[in-house]
């Protein structure tokens, strides 16, 4: 056992050594502990091992770090569950690699926007990470609609995918039974708000502002018993507001307007 546990933790040792080398036009001097001589992985700056002293989270939030996002080494670390590089300038979100990523529970490549930050579509290998509990990807330039697989991330409670350049309806959000935050602000999303999305039973905060829904509110809002906030300024939304939203007494903050 204790041959296979530092086999493992020098496996991990080269897998963030050739992390640190990824990131090696970064201006960043977070990573200057990352050396081969610190003895142990977890003596690391933003790293955070779990019992074995096998890699459990990588926190390095506003880093300067720059470059692709190098998925395929972060990836190979199986007992990774929190990934945070928000307020970098990181490129390049691609998924093939993402899909090994099995114990992510908490994801936030949150505001990469200074070096044109994270493009393309929400790569649709993101639906295979069943643990994820919170995924932030705000402030970017991600374009295209979600990714059908995203209706299998049952566990999710908090998604931020705010200003960016999304599109389509968001009917497969109705089956994130345990949201408590959906933060869709200043994207291009269009269609009906779908009843089930209303209703979503543990939703403390909804966030529509500025899209393109249509539609009303429908009355199972009243299944919504701990929503604290309503947000749906600059949209299409029409109609009555139902009777039934004085049912759900939680209400704190109430944002109708230009609608």
């Amino acid at each position: 056992l204790l041959l296979l546990c530092c086999v493992k933790c020098d496996d991990e040792l080269q897998i963030l050594l050739s992390l640190k080398s990824a990131f090696n036009e970064s201006s960043s001097t977070s990573l200057d502990s990352w050396k081969a001589t610190a003895g142990s992985v977890c003596s690391f700056e933003g790293i955070t091992c779990n019992a074995e002293e096998s890699v459990k989270e990588i926190e390095l939030s506003n880093q300067n770090l720059t470059g692709a996002l190098p998925l395929n080494l972060i990836c190979q670390l199986q007992s990774l569950d929190k990934l945070s590089l928000r307020y970098n300038l990181l490129e390049n979100f691609t998924g093939e690699e993402l899909s090994n990523c099995v114990k992510l529970q908490y994801l936030d490549l949150g505001n990469n926007l200074q070096n044109n930050g994270l493009s393309g579509k929400i790569p649709v290998e993101i639906g295979k990470l069943h643990k994820l509990r919170r995924l932030q990807l705000y402030d970017n330039r991600l374009q295209g609609k979600l990714p059908v697989g995203l209706r299998n991330l049952t566990k999710l409670e908090y998604l931020d995918v705010s200003r960016n350049q999304l599109e389509g309806d968001i009917s497969l959000l109705r089956y994130l039974t345990n949201m408590v935050s959906l933060q869709l602000t200043e994207n291009l999303f269009t269609g009906i708000v779908p009843a089930g999305i209303w209703g979503l039973p543990k939703m403390v905060t909804i966030d529509i502002t500025s899209n393109q829904f249509e539609g009303p509110i429908t009355s199972d809002i009243k299944n919504a018993k701990e929503i604290r906030r309503l947000s749906t300024t600059w949209n299409k939304l029409s109609g009555e507001l139902p009777e039934e939203i004085s049912e759900a007494t939680s209400l704190e903050i109430i944002e109708l307007s230009s609608n």
